[in-house]
């Protein structure tokens, strides 16, 4: 019977008296992981005061992917199992590009070292058996 009047209330023009200053507050980001986004929601942190009586400190404006991982809900809007971890889809931008930027880093410098190697005469060309698998196909494109 709750669910059915929350929904109910969801839908109507209190809540949505309520809900614009929250919108108003964030300023178009996500007040959970600072993420820009056009479409925030709503998200209440208690329900004690619920249907109309909501303080602003009893509201965040959230992303969807903050307001499911809130509720521990996947992407699909399913339980998360327990034990389960939120996936990297999660993960600030910022850290996405810094994790990008490593991982360029760390595939240029194994390339160089490869080359190096091929210099000094450590490593056999490429497509010769004793090099490693993984360089024998990119010996064209970088050789």
């Amino acid at each position: 019977m709750w669910a059915a009047d929350h929904a109910e209330y969801l839908a109507s023009t209190l809540w949505q008296k309520v809900r614009a200053p929250i919108i108003a507050r964030a300023a178009g980001h996500c007040e959970e992981c600072q993420r820009p986004t056009k479409h925030l929601q709503v998200h209440h942190l208690t329900y004690a005061r619920s249907g109309g009586d909501e303080l602003p400190t009893d509201l965040k404006a959230i992303c969807r992917r903050c307001h499911l991982n809130a509720h521990n809900l996947t992407r699909k809007g399913n339980k998360r199992k327990a034990g389960q971890l939120p996936s990297l889809w999660n993960v600030p931008p910022a850290e996405r590009r810094r994790r990008k930027k490593q991982r360029k880093a760390k595939r240029k410098k194994a390339k160089t070292r490869f080359w190096e190697g091929i210099a000094t005469g450590k490593i056999k060309r490429p497509n010769d058996p004793k090099t490693p698998r993984r360089y024998r196909q990119q010996g064209t494109k970088y050789g």
